[in-house]
């Protein structure tokens, strides 16, 4: 389960979304995904957590999460 550091931001997330994570936010050509996808199979929007069917071993506390495919980073 991934509890989210922001109050609200589970609107965010959808069941069947996938996800991908990196250690920055995307807003830079140097900031790069971290390995591995994770599918979400529950979302409870009043405790902001997010359940997914595993977190790659990549991942790490405090990753910036973004739909796959909707980093910008190094892939533009």
């Amino acid at each position: 389960m991934i509890v989210l550091t922001t109050a609200g931001n589970s609107i965010g997330f959808e069941v069947g979304m996938i996800l991908s994570a990196s250690a920055n936010d995307g807003s830079d050509a140097a900031h790069v995904l971290l390995a591995g996808t994770a599918t979400v199979t529950a979302v409870d929007r009043s405790a902001d957590t997010v359940t997914v069917d595993a977190i790659p071993a990549a991942w790490v506390n405090g990753s910036s999460l973004f739909r796959s495919g909707d980093f910008r980073g190094n892939t533009t």
